[in-house]
Order: structure tokens, then sequence, then C-alpha cells
């Protein structure tokens, strides 16, 4: 299938200088805290009014690794929490409790939050990238994501092969945070292979990171 590189391409408008903070352990308290608040304003700005339960037990040293990008002036443009072991779809209020995870090492992205004025600058990609670097580092297989339509087809449409995963393996739509959402995965080997193939602008961003 045909990559919409468009919708890449608006993506990879770049601010200068975005760099990834990473927040691995609770050693600068001021950074979790500035995970947390800005997660916690987007999601209360996407309606999401359950974020106070997901930050409350996913969102600490031990449950999930989080990153916030910035750019050289200090502000905090987005963050993303990749959460292993616990997995908040499973076990969050409303979630898929019977879901049948697949891969030796499973993990969720769990929130991947942007600024809603830095939403069409490729924080999102940076995010990605770093998501993709940190997985290969310590050999994440697969990739799960809550999706509703609008986010699958926006990941879907820049070349990330995310499948939704069927009632029949403990997925299924229902109403989740105030909303229709679905669970999708990605193997990352052969999400790999898919993207090399038919996005390789999008392979160059999560392979090297190169913006060229």
């Amino acid at each position: 299938m045909a990559v919409k590189e468009a919708a890449l391409f608006r993506l990879i408008k770049l601010e200068p200088h975005v760099a990834l903070i990473p927040v691995k352990h609770a050693v600068v308290e001021a950074e979790w805290k500035a995970c947390r608040k800005l997660i916690k304003e987007v999601c209360l700005e996407q309606g999401w009014d359950e974020v106070d339960e997901l930050l409350e037990r996913y969102a600490r040293p031990g449950w999930s690794d989080t990153w916030l990008a910035s750019n050289l002036t200090g502000d905090v443009m987005g963050a993303v929490m990749l959460t292993e072991g616990h997995l908040p779809m499973m076990e969050l209020s409303g979630g898929w409790p019977r879901l049948q995870l697949q891969g030796n090492r499973p993990a969720e992205v769990s929130i991947i939050a942007v600024l809603k004025e830095h939403r069409t600058h490729g924080v999102d990609l940076a995010l990605l990238r770093q998501i993709e670097t940190h997985s290969r580092e310590v050999g994440i297989t697969d990739w799960y994501v809550v999706f509703d339509d609008r986010r699958f087809a926006l990941y879907t449409g820049i070349g990330l092969p995310f499948e939704e995963v069927p009632e029949s393996e403990g997925g299924g739509r229902h109403e989740f945070w105030g909303e229709e959402c679905f669970p999708a995965r990605l193997n990352r080997a052969k999400g790999e292979a898919y993207v090399k193939q038919y996005s390789p602008t999008l392979y160059k961003i999560l392979a090297n990171g190169n913006h060229d």
C-alpha cells in the first residue's frame, strides 16, 4: 500500500534544535513534574478526564520510561510515556483485561502528548524516534497503543503499519475515556521491514534521526 507521503512531510517540519530529555528515574523531580503537567494538560484539553488515574498508577519510576521533547530555550513541547510489564490498557478502568499479548517483550505506548502549538512541528516524530531507539536498545518486540479512528489514521497514514486487535484476541472496540477506542499493535521487526520498503523517509528518521 502506498504511503501518504504528504502526511509525513506535514509532520517533518521540525522546529530548530528539537532535543529530547530522558526522564527514566526520579533523580530530577522537576522533570517528572514537567512530564506529568504536560501530559495532564494535553489529556484534559482532549477531554480525557481520567488522566489522573493513569498518572498516579504509571507515571513513576520502575513502571514507565518517559521522555520530554524540548527546544534550546528549555520550553517543553511534548512528552511520551512507554510502559512495560504493567500495561495500562489491560489494567485501567474500562480497559481490555483479556488482551492476548504477542511477542517476547511487549510494551504499551501509553501517551504521546504534544502541546497544541507544536503539533505541526515534528515533535511527534522526535518522540517516535526516541521510542524506537529505546525499544531497539532494550529489546522490545511489540508496541501496543489505544487508538481512536483519527489517531489510528494519523499513524498509519505516515507509514506505521499498526493493526487493530480483534475482539477474539481480547481487543475490540468499546467506549474508553469517553470515546470509542480500540487496542492496536505493531510488531517492530515486521514494521521495520514495511517502513523500509514503503516509506524510506520515515525509515531514515526512525533509524538514525536523519531529517535531510
